[in-house]
């Protein structure tokens, strides 16, 4: 499967040929970038950068992104939460998969020290294995590209 690279302002991803960049499609006041495979995919992903512009760095850990994370949740009301994961490296990464009624959501936070990347991942609960390889390796492929 060939693959393509998608760059933001502050960061890039690796997607399948298919996948694109549907965020000016959407009927939304919400600037929320987001891709998909907009002719046989199920689910949408979703980015939420906060980007690092000077002064100390705030040599963000991974202790900081579960906390994030679970701020995150705090008030929100998921039936399940399964799937946890917390990964340290280059690229901190801590994750979760959440039901919302007939919804699967996938959550995860990344930082590069610096900068801070909300990602989700959003699909009908029935459909919730057709992406999962996919949705993983383009998570996987992030990197941070401000350079401040």
């Amino acid at each position: 499967m060939s693959a393509k690279t998608i760059s933001f302002r502050s960061f890039s991803v690796v997607v399948p040929e298919r996948w694109e960049d549907i965020t000016s499609s959407l009927h939304s006041d919400s600037t929320v970038l987001t891709i998909a495979d907009p002719h046989s995919g199920v689910g949408a992903i979703q980015f939420s950068p906060a980007v690092y512009t000077g002064g100390p760095s705030p040599n963000v850990s991974i202790e900081v992104l579960s906390g994030l994370f679970e701020e995150f949740l705090k008030g929100q009301q998921y039936s399940e939460r399964f799937d946890n994961t917390s990964r340290p490296g280059v690229i901190a990464t801590v994750g979760a998969s959440l039901r919302d009624d007939n919804d699967f959501i996938r959550i995860w936070y990344l930082s590069d020290g610096n900068n801070v990347l909300l990602v989700s991942y959003v699909c009908e609960w029935n459909s919730r294995h057709f992406e999962t390889q996919t949705r993983e390796d383009i998570v996987e492929s992030i990197e941070f590209t401000s350079q401040y």
